[in-house]
């Protein structure tokens, strides 16, 4: 068995809708109320979502899905011109940068505690099984 190939096929197609996805959710949210931290935090409200759906369908770990579709929200140019604003010594530049860099990984982050909080309220209100796995914890419901 090679390498990798336990979550290959359809777990990296699904990834890939996932991503798609994603990045429309960003910019029909964006069209709609153009802030660019708000979009974020909904988009990533979907991928936690989504990868938490795709996980129990699959049988596969959610950071599967999680990391792929996640993808397109990553601000790599900002990254980008944040460290060349630093390097040639524009710090204006570096702090435009770095101010929407901060902003969109903490919408990141926040998008994801939100649905983390929420599927895992739910998950124990139905005494349901919240993690996968061979050592998972059962949240049992307790008798009263």
């Amino acid at each position: 068995m090679q390498a990798g190939s336990r979550y290959g096929g359809k777990k990296i197609l699904y990834s890939s809708v996932g991503a798609f996805l994603t990045w429309g959710i960003y910019l029909l949210v964006y069209a709609w109320y153009p802030d660019n931290f708000f979009a974020v935090v909904v988009a990533s409200c979907f991928v936690a979502g989504y990868a938490f759906v795709m996980s129990r369908v699959n049988h596969a770990p959610s950071t599967v899905f999680l990391t792929a579709s996640v993808f397109p929200l990553m601000p790599g140019a900002r990254l980008y011109y944040l460290m060349y604003g630093v390097v040639s010594r524009n710090f204006s530049l570096a702090a435009e940068h770095a101010l929407v860099l901060l902003e969109t990984c903490l919408g990141i982050a926040f998008g994801f505690i939100i649905v983390d909080v929420i599927s895992r309220s739910i998950m124990r209100a139905l005494g349901r099984e919240y993690h996968m796995g061979k050592e998972s914890t059962v949240i049992k419901k307790e008798k009263k």
